[in-house]
C-alpha cells in the first residue's frame, strides 16, 4: 500500500538521494513557496517523489521521481493527482514543466506542449529554466 504525505525536512536527503540515482535535478532547498510530496510504502520507505514551486498564481512542477523498482504500480499517476489537488487548494492557475524523458506521459494527463517562450516570466527566473534543464527540455503547461 502506497501513502501519499506531504516531505518533511529529514525526508529531503532521501529524496535528493532518489533524484540523483534518477539522473534527475535535485530539490531546490532555497526556493519558497513549494510543496513537496512524497510516496512511501508500508515499510514507511520513500519509494517516489513529486513538487511544485510556486510564482505567484503560477506553479512550477519539479522532480517527479519513482524508484525504478516500484514503478509500472500507479505511483507516479498518484503523486501527480495528489499534486494536482494542492495546486487547485492552492488557486495556482497552470502548472508548467520540463522534461527530457516524459513528454508523452505527461500528454496522457493533459499537459500540452507549448514554446518556452509562452512561459510565465516569473517561472522562467526559476533555476530549473535559467539553468538546470537543456534547452532542448519539451516544455509543457496544464491549466487549472
Amino acid at each position: 500500500m502506497i501513502k501519499i504525505e506531504k516531505v518533511t525536512e529529514s525526508d529531503l536527503q532521501s529524496i535528493n538521494e532518489l533524484l540523483i540515482a534518477n539522473n534527475l535535478p535535485e530539490i531546490d532547498p532555497q526556493h519558497e513557496p513549494v510543496v513537496y510530496l512524497k510516496a512511501v510504502n508500508a515499510e514507511n520507505m520513500i519509494v517516489g517523489a513529486i513538487g511544485v514551486e510556486i510564482y505567484r498564481n503560477q506553479g512550477l512542477l519539479r522532480s517527479m521521481v519513482v524508484n525504478q523498482e516500484c514503478r509500472n504500480l500507479g505511483i507516479a499517476a498518484k503523486l501527480l493527482d495528489y499534486l494536482l489537488i494542492e495546486a487547485i487548494e492552492l488557486k495556482l492557475e497552470s502548472l508548467f514543466l520540463l522534461t527530457t524523458t516524459a513528454d508523452i506521459y505527461f500528454e496522457g494527463k493533459g499537459f500540452k506542449r507549448i514554446n518556452r517562450t509562452e512561459i510565465d516570466e516569473e517561472v522562467k527566473k526559476s533555476s530549473e529554466f535559467s539553468s538546470i534543464c537543456p534547452l532542448s527540455s519539451v516544455a509543457m503547461i496544464k491549466r487549472l
